[in-house]
């Protein structure tokens, strides 16, 4: 059963979710863009700057993949090849994989090009996320106490798009394939909604209109789940009418419950997803991090499947391939840590509020010092006050959901691309608060400060692209260099020394283990044994017996081929061919 809800049903639950996704884009921009008839005209020329930033990112890492961003392929590949089973996954969300899938059988690229697809999909992102964002400052610049045509208005909005801007490109960034992009898309948009029907109470239309945002939200990553029940508390405590309440919840429940579902008896537990759970025992517990987990430490159970030990010194892994994928001990971490029973220990878990802290601190240190400067200019030039205390205290419907969303992630691992939308919307909230108690007197040198921190914010947006646009502009002049894509000039030579594709091959990995090995997908390859970074080492330094120890244990689970990856260019033994990139060597079994 794929869906596990009923069945059969699996098609027609497919259609309702995209009939009523779309619905709801067009109704949430028919009601937000189109009757703000000056919406293009007025902030135009941010679309034009972040579609052109957005490509220049994208492009410069048009060849890049990371592994998150593999198995988010794999599984949206895998979905539209009729294997409906592959977005149910216990770490890995199922909207992200279906949009990334349905894109690449939208335009068919070829081998070649495919990381590159992905990455100009993530721009089409980051425009839709920048149209929710829009939405949602407007929503915010109601809630500013001066007149509409005041130049502290439009400062704000200045500083608003500022935020956003380096939220997109040096805190989620287009470098990676991730979903966070979209998170945020749905994030704002939930916000949004959830501030518009506070302010019109009336409306089912915007009821079950936030109820799908964040059902859809939730189908892109877990912990909108949780800022789903943050804003339906919000609404409640603010007297929204509880039917209003109600039927966003059931819209909510609707979206989830199938998935929830389906996923809870693949697992054979009730669960909305394991990658909390997991990214907790392994920042906060101390258990083995992302593969071959054997159990421990002790009281932490044991793994229900579990990667074979086929050699020791260095140590070789087999595993096997439930998921016909590339690499199968990243495609679905949760099957593999099976068995796992984290654990709540304060010494722990205050330990790593504080590192976790000291990370979101460096994000002030850096990206985010103009926004700090400007903040504690306007509160010395206002005067810290309880009148200021009070009015961030009335805006607590707009930090509860952020302050708890980011709090979760203080608690396990606060990453730039995690935090980045809790973060500016928190500080969206703060100058909101104290730009309601600022003189009016002081409109224009306000105006002014907001806009010389946003000023700052596009700099060092700027500054942090000189790279990405140079690489782009040799593109433009010289064409594409083929050197530019390491891992396809790998792949191609490894077909010309006889790999064929659904061939298995081994990895000897020396810097991030087969997790970064994406030659083998796009050589149509599957890993089925290797040597993590920490022995790659230890075999180019091993005796001649214990080198053909190694090998045999590849060989045993049939492998073809057994590839080295980032390898020192000395000590390399002489039966090995070098595959055209600096580290790369293999050797045919």
């Amino acid at each position: 059963m794929v869906w596990g809800a009923y069945k059969g049903s699996t098609h027609r639950l497919l259609g309702f979710v995209f009939f009523y996704a779309a619905a709801s884009v067009v109704y949430f921009l028919k009601n937000s863009i189109v009757e703000n008839k000056k919406f293009f005209v007025k902030d135009r020329w941010w679309l034009v700057t972040i579609a052109l930033f957005g490509f220049i990112h994208a492009w410069h890492a048009r060849h890049t993949m990371n592994p998150d961003g593999l198995a988010y392929l794999e599984m949206g590949e895998a979905l539209f090849r009729g294997d409906r089973h592959a977005i149910i996954n216990g770490y890995w969300s199922p909207l992200y994989p279906t949009l990334v899938g349905g894109f690449l059988l939208f335009v068919r690229p070829s081998p070649y090009w495919t990381f590159a697809a992905i990455h100009i999909f993530n721009v089409f992102i980051v425009l839709a996320a920048f149209a929710t964002f829009r939405i949602l400052v407007g929503e915010l610049q109601m809630r500013l106490r001066v007149s509409p045509d005041s130049p502290i208005v439009r400062a704000y909005r200045f500083f608003a798009y500022s935020l956003f801007f380096v939220a997109a490109f040096n805190l989620i960034t287009l470098a990676r394939v991730t979903p966070d992009m979209l998170v945020a898309a749905f994030l704002f948009a939930g916000i949004a909604v959830a501030l518009r029907l506070e302010r019109e109470p009336k409306k089912y239309s915007y009821a079950t209109l936030l109820g799908a945002v964040l059902g859809f939200g939730y189908l892109v990553k877990t912990p909108i789940f949780f800022i789903a029940l943050f804003l339906f508390f919000v609404l409640l405590a603010r007297r929204v009418p509880v039917s209003r309440i109600a039927a966003s919840v059931f819209v909510f429940l609707v979206i989830v419950t199938p998935y929830i579902m389906s996923l809870s008896l693949s697992k054979g537990r009730v669960t909305i997803g394991d990658s909390g759970r997991l990214n907790y025992a392994w920042t906060v517990d101390g258990v083995k991090k992302y593969i071959h987990w054997q159990g421990g430490p002790e009281s932490f159970g044991t793994p229900v499947h579990v990667s074979r030990i086929l050699a020791e010194s260095p140590t070789v892994y087999g595993f096997e391939d439930p998921f016909g994928s590339t690499y199968a001990p990243w495609r679905d971490p949760s099957y593999w840590f099976e068995g796992l029973q984290p654990h709540f220990i304060w010494v722990g878990q205050i330990n790593n509020i504080y590192l976790q802290t000291g990370k979101l601190f460096d994000l002030h240190k850096w990206t985010l010092l103009p926004v700090l400067f400007g903040f504690l200019c306007l509160l010395v030039m206002r005067g810290i006050s309880w009148g200021w205390m009070r009015e961030v205290f009335r805006q607590w419907p707009i930090f509860l959901p952020m302050v708890g969303g980011l709090g979760m992630y203080l608690m396990v691992d606060v990453r730039d691309r995690y935090a980045g939308p809790f973060i500016i919307l928190i500080w969206l909230g703060l100058y909101l608060s104290l730009l309601n108690h600022m003189q009016t007197s002081k409109g224009r040198i306000v105006s002014m400060f907001l806009r010389g921190v946003g000023v700052s914010l596009c700099v060092i947006v700027f500054l942090s692209s000189i790279r990405d646009t140079v690489g782009v502009g040799q593109w433009l002049l010289y064409g594409e260099n083929p050197k530019d894509h390491p891992h396809m000039l790998i792949a191609r030579e490894l077909s010309r020394q006889g790999l064929a594709d659904g061939d298995s091959v081994g990895v000897i990995g020396h810097h991030v283990a087969a997790l970064g090995a994406y030659w083998a997908y796009l050589a149509k390859a599957r890993i089925v044994a290797e040597i993590p970074e920490e022995g790659g080492p230890d075999f180019l330094l091993g005796t001649g017996q214990q080198q053909t120890d190694v090998l045999n244990a590849f060989r045993s689970v049939g492998a073809t081929f057994v590839v080295m990856e980032g390898a020192p260019d000395k000590n390399i033994p002489p039966d090995w061919q070098s595959l055209g990139v600096a580290g790369y060597y293999a050797f045919k079994l």
